[in-house]
């Protein structure tokens, strides 16, 4: 028996889901470096976009609980990295980030 999968569904209503995602493909324009990974993409934004990265990140976090994000600050920037072990994820990253 596999591993059970959450729904690729969000939980926020049509109206905040389509703002959130325009959010995401705004941020996507000033992304610094964009690498599929396994699973999902690493995404590195520069570090002046970091409160507005974190903020993006902890919302869609609680409405999307399909999706794994995670962030670390270095010197190239703040790095997000979409996971989700659901192998249909891949299409709903790229759509949310407008890629």
């Amino acid at each position: 028996m596999g591993e059970k999968l959450e729904p690729i569904a969000c939980s926020l209503p049509v109206r905040e889901a389509a703002k959130q995602a325009g959010e995401w493909h705004d941020l996507h324009g000033r992304a610094k470096t964009v690498e599929k990974i396994e699973d999902g993409v690493s995404v590195v934004y520069p570090l002046e976009l970091a409160s507005q990265v974190e903020d993006l990140v902890a919302r869609e976090a609680a409405c999307c609980a399909w999706l794994s994000l995670e962030t670390e600050q270095d010197d190239l920037g703040i790095r997000v990295r979409l996971t989700s072990a659901d192998p249909d994820a891949w299409r709903v990253i790229e759509a949310l980030l407008g890629m």
